[in-house]
């Protein structure tokens, strides 16, 4: 209601909302991808260049992204054979079955089962909201590179690369399209696993 009511009162200026950080600058966006762009020779690839280098310029996130979603599949994997576990304890069998070298007891494997069940909701609400930040920041670094390629570009050459419902298209349509993409593409990583 602050914001609003900010509104209301006048102009929302700089000094109201405060100085833009330098991870939320849409220079730092632009200069993040020209880098593996131009400087790195991502431009001169054939098949999905861009899309391969928006991955490449968020490839620390992505990593961070691969092993948030292995620990969320490691710990769920062992929550099913220590639940497998307890159905086979409990089950009218005289038989015990044993999955470490000693027999732990019902206590401690229930306390290893909640531990692995609070570590898996913890890395999975972490891993999507990773994975929100990371496909927000690739269709921010998209649109920031898209709109200062357009400012370099000269009139007599414009016309001949695309037209302007083209660009209008493929920055609201298709970079949307591609946040989408990125957001969910670490689970294509991991999915084959489970």
């Amino acid at each position: 209601f602050y914001i609003l009511r900010l509104a209301k009162g006048g102009k929302l200026t700089s000094k109201i909302l405060g100085k833009l950080n330098k991870k939320n600058d849409s220079a730092f966006y632009y200069q993040n991808l020209f880098e593996v762009w131009e400087i790195k020779g991502f431009k001169k690839l054939k098949n999905n260049a861009l899309f391969k280098a928006i991955f490449r310029s968020n490839l620390n996130k992505l990593i961070i992204l691969l092993v948030l979603s292995l620990i969320s599949f490691l710990s769920d994997y062992f929550s099913v054979i220590l639940l497998n576990y307890f159905i086979k304890y409990f089950n009218n069998s005289s038989e015990k079955p044993k999955i470490f070298s000693y027999s732990p007891s019902l206590l401690q494997l229930g306390i290893i089962y909640i531990i692995l069940n609070i570590i898996k909701i913890f890395s999975t609400i972490h891993l999507l909201m990773k994975q929100d930040i990371f496909g927000i920041k690739g269709g921010f670094e998209l649109a920031s590179f898209i709109y200062n390629k357009l400012i370099k570009v000269s009139n007599s050459t414009f016309s001949i690369r695309a037209k302007q419902g083209e660009i209008i298209n493929f920055i609201q349509i298709d970079a949307n399209k591609l946040t989408y993409m990125i957001t969910e593409s670490p689970n294509l990583f991991i999915c084959p696993i489970k």
